[in-house]
């Protein structure tokens, strides 16, 4: 009996911690990432920012009477996308390399030393900076300006900064495939030896340590709701999505992470690409 409510004790001081956390600044986190699971589907109502985030559990129980920041009701002033105005505090960009020193071996040394040398600029917290349900995002590595590997907590996801600019389909997803049709592209002729993320290593941490692949469109879509165009560098540039389009095999999805803007591309078109990684070490 009384280890059970021993355990009882320590869920609950548990759970007053993590809300405690979500409802204002605290000292960052810096261990191995660890995915957010309180709120696992978080409701995406628009919310003053600092307001209390929601699940959309949450949401659906207190419908018919929500917390104060809330409103069923858009506001034209503050209900946007957060790419101008000051609905949304964007995240500054680094200054200070970090994340990159060759004695850093694994993702919470390079979280830490990046914390260290960077503070606030290392950290962009959803709950506190932005107006729906985003996430917490820390910044694993910064080489050069635009240069930066952040980590979204929501997925444990990481993601580079733009590595190319000017790359097909082909070589941005490693795929060597032949022509669906007559006549269709070839992956095998427009693709190279040099994939641009598949086995490759970014801002000094090697291939051991994070594995990159292209992202789906669908993990686009999910790292935007997480907070992703209020934190990455070149939200601006069109990349490529790992998603090929069904009505024309020939083509691809990309996307302007800034806008959210999805457009079919033919799989030979250059465009850039953005990588996503999963922590090994």
């Amino acid at each position: 009996m009384k280890t059970v409510a021993l355990v009882l004790v320590l869920a609950f001081a548990a759970s007053c911690e993590d809300v405690g956390d979500r409802g204002a600044k605290a000292t960052p986190r810096f261990e191995a990432a660890e995915t957010e699971t309180a709120n696992a589907v978080r409701s995406q109502l628009f919310r003053i920012a600092g307001t209390t985030v929601l699940s959309a559990q949450e949401e659906t129980k207190n419908a018919t009477a929500l917390p104060v920041g809330y409103n069923d009701i858009p506001n034209i002033m503050t209900s946007d996308d957060g790419i101008e105005g000051d609905a949304v505090d964007q995240a500054p960009r680094p200054t200070v390399e970090c994340g990159t020193g060759v004695d850093l071996l694994t993702l919470a040394q390079r979280l830490r030393d990046c914390a260290n040398k960077n503070a606030a600029q290392a950290e962009w917290k959803g709950v506190i900076n932005g107006t729906s349900g985003e996430g917490t995002w820390k910044l694993v590595a910064r080489a050069a300006s635009e240069q930066e590997i952040w980590l979204d907590e929501t997925t444990g996801f990481m993601w580079s900064h733009v590595v190319s600019s000017s790359s097909n389909w082909c070589k941005a997803a490693s795929n060597n495939e032949g022509p669906v049709s007559e006549g269709g592209i070839n992956c095998s002729e427009i693709q190279d030896s040099e994939p641009k993320c598949d086995g490759k290593s970014f801002l000094g941490i090697p291939a051991s340590q994070i594995a990159w692949r292209l992202p789906t469109r669908n993990d686009f879509l999910q790292a935007d709701l997480n907070g992703a165009r209020f934190v990455l560098p070149k939200v601006k540039t069109q990349v490529w999505t790992a998603t090929v389009s069904s009505t024309n095999r020939d083509n691809a999805w990309s996307i302007v992470p800034e806008t959210g803007l999805l457009l079919a591309q033919p799989r030979s078109a250059t465009l850039g690409v953005r990588c996503l990684g999963r922590r090994l070490k």
